[in-house]
């Protein structure tokens, strides 16, 4: 919506917010939002305005040419988006999908830069660089912390801990890894929100009394949680890198080695001493890259197949410690249902625990072991009761998940045998699915909702695919079925929804507005621009793909027959069903085209009376329930398809004679 007042800002602000932000910006002329692309640079020469994310050179010429400043600045500004553009094209700096959000990116330059900038190109602006007025009421026209805020209100502060705490893992990166650190930080507080909603349904759900956090986000957890219920939270502090070392024993000794081989991060030295031994002799390399260069990794595996017995004694030492301090938390309460709960997306310290639990399995009692990572299912070997539960979330961030099912595709059964919910949990039992979405309360969750109808309307397809298609056929094409399955579930950006699912301004798709007025020189108003409006092309929705099969129910059913069910003229077949609507159908020709077109049609809910045919032999019998009968017979039908694979022309031309072109007639190509 747009606001009220609007907010003052001057011109050489709204310059420095372009380079700072790169937002799309357009006029608003009347009640009329209108691209500035479609003015003459003449008109608004006073106003620097940049619309296109991926603008094309000339057109950026022009753009800059309608500077305020002397031709040579303005050469020099086009020759800076230039150099701008070459920098930053590994990715896109406006915004990056990922499931449910779409998420501002880190500046397009910091205003430390734009002022080198500036400095060193000699750019004088006419005006000053002081901003002048708020932006809806000194809040951000983007406000990352809105969904939080929604759930949880007071416990915002430690959520906005944990997007701090994620993205302090970048610190020692490169500039790239640093970007996808705090992209990953952006996202994970909502995430946390919904969470922490799910682990208190969960606990009074299955009558949990005690919650046992992991991690270093053990403590912020507990605060949210105990914010928001009586459950009972004793952090346990502990690291992954721990849980690994402390679940190492001689049956695993071979597979954990290589992955510490293959995966560790830490310093060899630092390695060798978390796991008990003395690896001075590695001191000098800073990480296991530097091994491989200098060609000692193959000695330093050697060294650590050789001390097995050190690493497996120290290994139980620690799990010893471990469990201890465990049983010392826990004791007291064995009647009392508990949970261990981590927030993840992989599974790792779950998995982890598992082990020396097995292993340790006499001193606790732990009856449930919940998990927000995707990668549960895969979890070796649950056994001996403890359940392990995996979390779906708002299903577009479980990237995890949707990769796994490329390997197992099985795991996607429990999702069409059972009334659907956002949860996928396994235990000793096999599946079972769980509703984050309590019933009456549907309206109260409208993320979680919208989600649930993306995995219903993928149900959908599912059921019909096994009906009518070879199952075999999705496991030789896995990865492009789950692309499906993936888009259903995730957030699509705004020209997508807007295209494919005819989406309106009002389906909250709308790019987020926010009035301003250019002042000029002497803080006076630009003459012939009143206002501005700027725009953010992408914006958070809160209706993932779910919503686009709303409006355009046939959307994915298209993509589905098209690029993975491996049917000849397919895209023919789709265009045909599409004008079909409700009138009476017949297939003239009942071979094998015929039939996949009925495959298709079944999968259209179209209704198809009869296969006419002239071989003798096939008239009076059924092919998948449809009679196939002769041409005289589909007196009724209001359409014929024409799914000869011979003469097709010759044939429809016989239909036409036959009853006087009053047929409608549409032939497969």
């Amino acid at each position: 919506m747009l606001t009220n007042q609007p907010t003052q800002i001057q011109f050489s602000e709204l310059f420095k917010y372009k380079l700072n932000r790169h937002d799309d910006i357009h006029i608003l002329v009347g009640e009329q939002l209108v691209d500035i692309i479609d003015y003459s640079p003449e008109t608004f020469q006073t106003l620097f305005l940049h619309t296109m994310k991926n603008i094309n050179s000339s057109k950026l010429y022009n753009i800059c040419m309608s500077l305020p400043f002397e031709d040579d600045i303005n050469i020099k500004i086009y020759n800076l988006e230039i150099e701008a553009e070459k920098k930053y094209s590994i990715v896109n700096r406006d915004v990056l999908p990922l499931g449910n959000s779409i998420i501002q990116a880190p500046p397009y330059f910091t205003r430390e830069e734009i002022f080198q900038l500036f400095a060193h190109h000699s750019i004088k602006f006419r005006g000053t660089i002081n901003f002048n007025g708020s932006i809806e009421n000194k809040a951000k026209p983007f406000d990352a912390f809105a969904f939080e805020k929604y759930y949880f209100g007071n416990t915002v502060g430690e959520i906005r801990f944990l997007r701090e705490l994620a993205a302090n893992g970048g610190k020692e990166k490169t500039e790239d890894e640093k970007f996808f650190y705090n992209l990953g930080a952006s996202v994970i507080a909502p995430v946390y929100a919904l969470y922490t909603e799910w682990i208190i349904k969960f606990c009074n759900k299955n009558n949990i009394k005690i919650l046992l956090p992991l991690m270093r986000e053990a403590t912020v957890l507990s605060t949210c949680i105990r914010k928001l219920t009586k459950i009972q939270c004793e952090p346990i502090f502990c690291s992954r890198r721990f849980l690994f070392n402390a679940s190492i024993n001689s049956n695993n000794f071979i597979y954990k080695m290589e992955q510490i081989l293959i995966k560790s991060k830490a310093t060899p030295s630092v390695l060798c001493k978390d796991i008990g031994l003395n690896g001075s002799e590695f001191s000098q390399f800073q990480t296991m890259r530097d091994l491989k260069n200098a060609n000692y990794l193959e000695q330093f595996s050697q060294f650590l197949y050789s001390n097995k017995y050190k690493i497996t004694s120290y290994s139980e030492h620690q799990r010893n410690l471990f469990c201890q301090n465990l049983h010392k938390i826990i004791a007291n309460k064995s009647n009392q249902k508990m949970a261990t709960v981590d927030i993840g997306f992989s599974g790792t310290s779950e998995s982890l625990i598992d082990d020396i639990l097995k292993m340790q399995r006499c001193m606790l009692n732990i009856s449930h072991l919940i998990v927000m990572g995707s990668d549960t299912a895969q979890i070796r070997n649950i056994q001996n009761g403890l359940h392990i539960y995996s979390w779906l979330g708002m299903a577009g961030e479980n990237t995890h998940f949707t990769k796994r099912l490329m390997y197992q595709i099985q795991t996607l059964e429990p999702l069409i045998n059972d009334i659907c919910g956002t949860t996928l949990a396994y235990d000793s039992n096999g599946p079972i699915l769980d509703s984050i979405v309590p019933a009456g309360l549907e309206e109260n969750f409208p993320r979680a909702l919208a989600c649930q109808r993306g995995i219903y309307a993928f149900i959908d397809l599912w059921s019909q695919y096994r009906e009518f298609f070879d199952v075999n056929k999705l496991l030789k094409n896995k990865i492009g079925f789950i692309n499906i399955w993936r888009r259903l579930i995730e957030t699509p950006n705004v020209e997508e929804a807007q295209h494919i699912g005819t989406l309106k301004l009002y389906d909250n798709y709308t790019i987020k507005k926010t009035v301003y007025t250019v002042l000029g020189e002497s803080n006076t108003q630009i003459v012939n621009c009143n206002t501005f409006l700027k725009n953010k092309n992408h914006t958070n929705s809160d209706y993932p793909q779910a919503k686009v099969v709303i409006q355009n129910p046939n959307f994915f059913k298209r993509e589905l027959i098209e690029k993975h069910l491996n049917i000849p003229s397919s895209k023919s077949m789709v265009d045909i069903i599409e004008k079909l609507g409700n009138k009476k159908v017949a297939i003239f020709a009942a071979g094998q085209r015929g039939k996949d077109f009925l495959k298709v049609a079944k999968l259209f809910n179209i209704n198809i009376s009869y296969f006419v045919d002239s071989d003798k032999n096939l008239q009076g019998k059924y092919i998948d329930g449809v009679p196939v009968v002769s041409l005289s017979t589909a007196k009724d039908v209001d359409v014929f398809v024409n799914a000869s694979y011979n003469y097709p022309e010759e044939i429809s031309q016989i239909i036409i004679n036959y009853y006087n072109k009053d047929k409608t007639i549409y032939t497969i190509d």
